[in-house]
Order: structure tokens, then C-alpha cells, then sequence
């Protein structure tokens, strides 16, 4: 029967409408819940489809966010788009999504019924406008500390803040205003309090590019401090155009935010303020009690450059060094696979991780912090492809020479 014709519409059925034809194939006359029209297509993520809907009664537009059929028989999944929906529920801050409704219909089907915002990304800003004057920047960056402030004071952390992510949602007749997005993959303490601990200690959660070192070796055992990591990198990408750990694998963007050289605000953008480029570099600091211990702290620190330098009008061009094609300082291929190897041998090779600690202790604070996370990092077991595992093995030993130099 078509779904025009049908009293209400199952998720499943939803979900599994193509991208580009929900009005052609009468979507916009669907009844979702007995109180929701659905309207058109939003877009689709890895947990589910936003669809743009309607409350029946009250003509208030929203977005209906629905559980992938293929996800609902996942605990997993389930359990982590209900603590989507309450994390987002427990929040009030303006810069974080509103949600009204959230429920299952029949035995497995999840929903979530949120405001439906009017703009765009700040990636998508990114690659219309390319790279943002600071104070302008720098604005965007505070809005996502406020909204911050207040997850981070119910005990959530995002884990995954990044471009994407945050919403510049347009009002009527105000300035742009920042809103957080997906929860998905929070941390919520509160759930864990209770004995429900979602993530799996071995499991990998949120956008490489954007996750903190800590993060990298165990997402279950992450603080705020991991979201301060993302919000520089979101701070240097708005400001630079690019992220610079972005690479073209796992393992290698692994190497350099554990052993490559440290990206400079400075380097993509020589007329940075250097006081700007501290606060960056404070916030991608290797070990997480070298970062800012709060995002107020780091707000506080960023308020001043929130602020025009001048009142001169137009808009002054923004000049920015083109992203390197490859890192210069970078090892070469064969040695980059190594460190892969190395990676995989850190979860099993006890006397190795021991070994990098003393050679590594005479190096310095952050350095051995990075030698550490580098031999404990099982995780990449499970996410490098299967030739290199069967390229390199797991038993070999580990030369510790080779990390140190």
C-alpha cells in the first residue's frame, strides 16, 4: 500500500526511504506516531535518517530523528539513542538542540522529535567562505564553551566535537547562533553511576581527526579535558581552513598526534596573535593535565580575542598558508607502517611497555606520555586493516631504540 495511503508510518518503513525521493513517493502526506507529518528528508548519519516533520495539532515544525531498522535489535545502539535523547533533555543551554519528544513504537523502534534548526554546519561555512576572521572565530568557538560548560556540569562529555557538529543555526532578526549536535556517542556519567556503562572499554568512539590521545587508547575513561582537545582543533580549523591531524588512515593520524610535529596556528596564519597560539597549543597538549582544566577557564582565556580589533567597515580579507601535502618532518612510508605494527604489538607486549616508560622517563613529561599511550594502544587492533596485521603479525618484539630516537 502506499504510504500516502497509510494511516501511520512504521520507522523501518521510513528509514529505509531513499535520500532524495521522500516527497516524490508522498512521504510529505505520512503520519509518524499518530501526531507527526513527515515532510521531507534531512539528511542520514550512521545511526539513523532526519526527517523534516510537522506536529499535526499545533503546525510546529520539527526534525525526527529515527533508529536504523539494521540498529534496533543492537543494545548497544539503543542504549546509546536513549542517552542521546535524555542527555539532550537534561540540558537547557541555548547553544545545545532542544528535544520535546523521544519514545519507542511498537517492541524496538526508536524516535527522537527535536527543534528543527534553519542554517548550516560550521564545516559546511568552512568550504563556502573558507577561513573565519578570529574575532568572528573565536565567537563561535565560546558559544560551543557555553553549551559545554553546562554538559560538562552534568557530567557529559560529547566526545565527538568537531565542524559538523556545531550547528550555526539563523534567527530571526539576532546574530548566528551555535548549537551543539549529536550526542550520540556522549559520555554520560550519571547513566555510569548506575552501573550502565555503554561504552566498551575496548571500543573506539567519535572522529579520529578530532580525539584526544586518551581517547585514542580508551574512549570509556575520557574527562571534559578530551572535548578542550577537540575545540582547539575546531579553533585551528576555523581559523586555517584545514585540521591538521587530518590524514588519509588511522594509524597515520594516530602518528601525528602522538609523534608528528605539532601543528602552529602561527605556521597556517602568520598574523595570529601569539598569545592565541598558546592558548591553542595549551589545549592540544598531549597529556590532559597540561590542557585548561574547564572550558570556562579556556572561555576566559578566549574572550579577548572575541572582540574586533577594529571599526573599520568591510570585511578585510583572510590570509592563510595552504595546508602542507604531506608533513614535512614525516617519516617515511615503511617507517609509518612500522609505528602501525608497533601500535598493534602495544596491547600484548607487557615487558615493551615497560621498557618505553624507562627509556622514555629521561625525555620529558609529554613525551612520555606519548610513549606510553603509543605501546598501550590496543584499540588499533581492531581498526587497522587486516593486510597490515598479516603484514607485520603480533608477536614480534618491540625495539624500544626505535621509539626514543
Amino acid at each position: 500500500m502506499p504510504i500516502a495511503e497509510r494511516g501511520d508510518v512504521s520507522p523501518a518503513t521510513l528509514a529505509l526511504l531513499p535520500l532524495s525521493s521522500g516527497a516524490e513517493r508522498g512521504a510529505s502526506e505520512a503520519c509518524f506516531a499518530g501526531r507527526y507529518r513527515i515532510d521531507s528528508v534531512l539528511g542520514s548519519g550512521g545511526m539513523g535518517v532526519v526527517y523534516a516533520a510537522t506536529h499535526l495539532e499545533l503546525g510546529l515544525p520539527l526534525a525526527l530523528k529515527i533508529l536504523h531498522p539494521t540498529l534496533t535489535s543492537s543494545p548497544e545502539a539503543r542504549a546509546r539513542f536513549c542517552i542521546e535523547a535524555r542527555a539532550c533533555a537534561a540540558l537547557s543551554s541555548p547553544h545545545t538542540l532542544r528535544i520535546y519528544d523521544a519514545g519507542l513504537l511498537g517492541s524496538e523502534e526508536c524516535y527522537i522529535v527535536m527543534e528543527r534548526l534553519e542554517g548550516r554546519d560550521l564545516l559546511q561555512l568552512l568550504r563556502a567562505e573558507g577561513p573565519l576572521p578570529v574575532d568572528v572565530a573565536v565567537n563561535y568557538v565560546l558559544q560551543a564553551c557555553s553549551g559545554l560548560a553546562e554538559a560538562h556540569a552534568q557530567g557529559i562529555v560529547h566526545r565527538d566535537i568537531k565542524p559538523e557538529n556545531l550547528f550555526l543555526a539563523q534567527q530571526r532578526g539576532g546574530a548566528p547562533l551555535v548549537k551543539i549536535m549529536d550526542f550520540g556517542v556522549a559520555r554520560w556519567r550519571r547513566v555510569e553511576a548506575r552501573g550502565r556503562r555503554i561504552t566498551n572499554p575496548n571500543s573506539n568512539v567519535g572522529s579520529p581527526c578530532y580525539q584526544s590521545p586518551e581517547q585514542m587508547q580508551s574512549a570509556a575513561s575520557v574527562d571534559e579535558r578530551s572535548d578542550i582537545w577537540s575545540l582547539g582543533l575546531v579553533l585551528f580549523e576555523l581559523l586555517s581552513g584545514y585540521c591538521p591531524f587530518e590524514s588519509e588512515s588511522i594509524p597515520e593520524t594516530c602518528w601525528k598526534v602522538l609523534q608528528g610535529p605539532r601543528p602552529s596556528l602561527l605556521a597556517a596564519r602568520s598574523s595570529i596573535d601569539p598569545a592565541l597560539e598558546r592558548i591553542f597549543q595549551r589545549c592540544v597538549a598531549l597529556a590532559p593535565e597540561d590542557r585548561f582544566r574547564s572550558v570556562s577557564h579556556l572561555a576566559a582565556a578566549l574572550r579577548p580575542f572575541a572582540k574586533p580589533a577594529s571599526h573599520e567597515s568591510g570585511v578585510r580579507p583572510v590570509v592563510v598558508r595552504a595546508p602542507p601535502a604531506a608533513t614535512p618532518a614525516r617519516r617515511g612510508r615503511s617507517e609509518q607502517m612500522l609505528w602501525a605494527a608497533m601500535f598493534l604489538l602495544g596491547a600484548g607486549v607487557t615487558s615493551a611497555a615497560h621498557a618505553l616508560d624507562a627509556r622514555l622517563a629521561e625525555q620529558g613529561g609529554a613525551l612520555r606520555y606519548a610513549g606510553s599511550a603509543l605501546a598501550q594502544a590496543g584499540w588499533l587492533r581492531r581498526v587497522l586493516p587486516e593486510s597490515v596485521t598479516a603484514l607485520f603479525g603480533t608477536g614480534a618484539p618491540v625495539e624500544p631504540s626505535l621509539v626514543a630516537r
